[in-house]
């Protein structure tokens, strides 16, 4: 789960299985990665939609530690990003703004 707008930019976890928080997996959102909304993970890397950027953030998922080499930039027109899937060659992001969904190959 995202949060943002609260001074705690961070990418909170939880455990399905209990429904209990996991701080330990926790981290914080990189500068400029204020605007979350949408997240997806293919179990290695977590990307994280922000609409103010009009970019994808990526992070290596077991250190939290933000991977630019996978970031990427949308397209001209996803400049509302909600939602995110993959198949794990394509990454969807829907928006919201134009209800469309936009495509990218993931690298």
């Amino acid at each position: 789960v995202a949060n943002s707008g609260f001074g705690d930019e961070k990418l909170y976890a939880y455990t399905l299985a209990t429904r209990t928080r996991d701080a330990a997996k926790e981290f914080d959102l990189a500068a400029g990665n204020d605007n979350p909304y949408g997240l997806w993970s293919d179990g290695t890397t977590i990307w994280v939609a922000d609409f103010a950027d009009e970019k994808l953030y990526a992070y290596t998922l077991a250190t939290g530690t933000r991977d630019a080499a996978k970031e990427f930039d949308l397209a001209a027109g996803n400049t509302d990003p909600y939602g995110l899937w993959s198949d794990g060659t394509t990454l969807w992001v829907a928006d919201g703004g134009d209800d469309k969904l936009y495509a990218y190959h993931l690298k």
